[in-house]
């Protein structure tokens, strides 16, 4: 009979980041351990590590997704390979979570330095257009990168992804449609400006 072999300890490293750190209201722990992300319940059970970015993760934020079906999580993830990861953490059983990259943006070798990701509340401001409103279940992330301009992505469970709203490209007159960001945030009702 062939003894029982079973991994006792994980051990992870984290980066030296101290940005690269995030936490769902379950109390999982996300933060970046060199190329990977790893995941943590808080009885500290190695519950995933995302492998996929080719450069030194330095920023990422978590937010479970009201689109989403109980036990699943979405996370943002960003390095420095000049990518930007959107990846979904469904949980498996006790020790193990399952996690599939949803959506890869490259930034085309633009270094992105923070990521956070949040539901924007109910507004009815009429002067944001449709282009700009969220359905149900939409979130909207903002990555600001050393070129210093803010990019605004809409992201949908539903594989409906809008292309950057680029506030270089609102400057030089491509979209009429589109507008920065320093108007979208004038616009917001008074409650509801960070």
């Amino acid at each position: 009979m062939l003894p029982k072999v079973s991994n006792e300890y994980t051990s992870i490293g984290c980066n030296r980041f101290p940005q690269v750190a995030a936490w769902g209201k379950d109390g999982t722990i996300a933060f970046g351990a060199y190329n990977y992300v790893a995941l943590y319940y808080p009885e500290w059970v190695n519950s995933a590590i995302l492998e996929s970015h080719g450069g030194s993760v330095n920023t990422l934020g978590v937010t479970r997704a009201k689109s989403i079906i109980v036990d699943k999580d979405l996370i943002i993830t960003g390095s420095a390979d000049g990518v930007v990861k959107v990846w979904e953490r469904s949980i498996c059983d006790d020790v193990q979570d399952s996690v599939k990259c949803l959506q890869t943006i490259d930034l085309e070798r633009k270094y992105p330095m923070a990521l956070a990701l949040s539901y924007l509340p109910e507004s009815k401001n009429s002067t944001i257009q449709e282009p700009y409103k969220l359905k149900d279940g939409d979130l909207l992330l903002a990555s600001a990168s050393q070129d210093k301009y803010v990019r605004l992505w809409r992201v949908s469970y539903n594989g409906e992804v809008s292309s950057s709203l680029d506030s270089e490209e609102v400057s030089n007159g491509k979209s009429k449609e589109k507008k920065s960001l320093k108007e979208l945030l004038e616009n917001l009702p008074d409650d509801t400006k960070y």
